[in-house]
């Protein structure tokens, strides 16, 4: 796909390259911002497609004009092949010596059953969605299970270790053998260190090196994330690194700090590896993006599965178990439901749709929405003894007052009584030596319902290892 207009015309803005997760559709929905598709080509692994052929948290690469027209949108998986060493409670899978690291912003395929890292099995082959952290892991936005037949396994990522006499290279811990491989917009030069690449094959050799049918040079892909000289962009993604106090790196993209450049949600200090930020800026003639402001997102670390109890339409806020939630522009909503309606959005909710909600909690202490999936009912497997299935929920955030027979997590309090459960790090304990273990700040597990004075009495309460 071609760039949006050309470089180098004084200080007139010609174009916009986008980069982030499809967060929702009717049109396409990055970075908080929906941008009108009806003139855009679509790129998908390569070949054209359609907007239907993209799904929500998906990292998308999107040229658009100042009016929000997109004219090119380009996805591509960052690995796909089979799942290794999967372990469930790490949150981490292997795939082609790729560590892929699983959170609560990961959206699942609906094949994957159920929808969520225990739907996986070692051997299933899947195609990845994410970025590539400052340890050089992939952090899964989303995950499919692959519908390719013919096992064609694909992995992006940076040269090292390449050896020109035996025609081999790593990406990561994997080892490529390209003897046979088709070379693309390599030059003259071909293969070197630090090339970021596309490798495709299907076979093994025997020491685990990955047979290369083609190996394609991105250095200068069409779908590139940086602009051309005075272009406006909007990148977001972990910082991979900081080469000094006003230059670092978001994936591919070099960030420039200026004097002028605002910050929200944090400060210059928070610049840090693996951040998660998202910057607005234009590009130099390097292709550098000189940030005009940059906000630091947080990730996900509270989460609630139930039936909506409220909806107001008017601050746009969701309430499930008592908790209530906000929702911004770049609230991720998905569909799991029997309609599985890809324009599925905060309008189409109503009040008891089974959900699942992940966010954080802001400076203001209000709860933030980042990601908001409806179940289908189904999926609303939660018995207890109580029958009343309506209200079941699950909470999972952070313990913040620690009481004789409570607790409150997000700021919802729960109750405990003779009935309650306790599991310290999958361990069956007494309630004594629960209360005993369980700390300010620690992240819990609970599962119950509300009782018919409104009161939330836990059934199982949960408290993992700080991992």
């Amino acid at each position: 796909m071609p760039p949006l207009g050309g470089g180098g015309t004084g200080n007139a803005i010609v174009g916009k390259t986008v980069v982030g997760p499809i967060s929702g559709f009717g049109s396409v929905i990055v970075n908080g911002t929906r941008y009108n598709t009806d003139q855009a080509n679509f790129m998908i692994d390569g070949v054209p497609g359609t907007q239907a052929d993209l799904k929500v948290g998906q990292i998308v690469v999107l040229k658009s004009d100042n009016n929000n027209n997109a004219q090119s949108v380009s996805y591509e998986e960052i690995v796909e092949g089979p799942v290794a060493g999967l372990d469930v409670n790490a949150g981490t899978f292997m795939v082609l010596e790729q560590l892929v690291i699983v959170d609560n912003l990961t959206s699942f395929d609906d094949d994957i059953n159920p929808e969520n890292i225990e739907g996986l099995t070692n051997g299933m082959i899947v195609e990845i969605s994410g970025e590539h952290d400052a340890n050089g892991d992939i952090r899964a936005t989303r995950i499919d299970k692959s519908d390719d037949d013919d096992n064609d396994y694909e992995v992006h990522g940076v040269v090292e270790n390449h050896d020109p006499v035996a025609m081999t290279f790593y990406i990561g811990d994997l080892r490529v053998g390209y003897a046979n491989a088709e070379l693309d917009d390599f030059g003259a030069d071909g293969i070197q260190n630090g090339d970021l690449v596309e490798v495709e094959g299907s076979t093994f050799l025997n020491d685990g090196t990955l047979v290369a049918t083609e190996v394609e040079n991105e250095n200068d892909d069409d779908d590139d994330r940086d602009g051309d000289d005075d272009d406006e962009g909007e990148i977001s993604g972990l910082i991979t690194s900081v080469d000094s106090a006003t230059r670092f790196t978001i994936g591919t993209t070099t960030v420039i700090i200026t004097d002028n450049t605002e910050f929200e949600d944090g400060s210059a200090a928070d610049l840090v590896l693996n951040a998660n930020v998202e910057v607005e800026g234009q590009f130099n003639e390097n292709g550098e993006l000189v940030a005009e402001e940059i906000e630091f997102e947080d990730r996900s670390d509270t989460e609630v599965e139930g039936r909506i109890d409220a909806i107001d339409t008017v601050n746009r806020t969701i309430t499930v178990g008592g908790i209530t939630f906000a929702v911004t522009d770049t609230t991720r909503f998905e569909d799991d439901d029997d309609d599985n309606d890809q324009t599925f959005s905060f309008e189409n909710l109503a009040v008891g749709d089974h959900v699942e909600i992940d966010g954080y909690e802001d400076a203001s202490g209000t709860l933030i929405a980042t990601k908001v999936e409806r179940e289908a009912d189904d999926d609303d497997d939660n018995d207890n003894d109580n029958d009343n299935d309506e209200s079941d929920t699950e909470i999972e955030g952070a313990v913040s007052e620690i009481g004789s027979d409570h607790l409150v997590v997000a700021g919802r309090t729960i109750f405990v009584d003779a009935n309650t459960a306790y599991e310290l790090n999958d361990r069956e304990v007494s309630a004594a030596e629960f209360f005993a273990a369980v700390q300010i700040g620690d992240i819990v597990e609970v599962e119950g319902y509300e009782d018919e004075d409104g009161n939330f009495i836990a059934e199982d309460i949960e408290l993992e290892d700080d991992d």
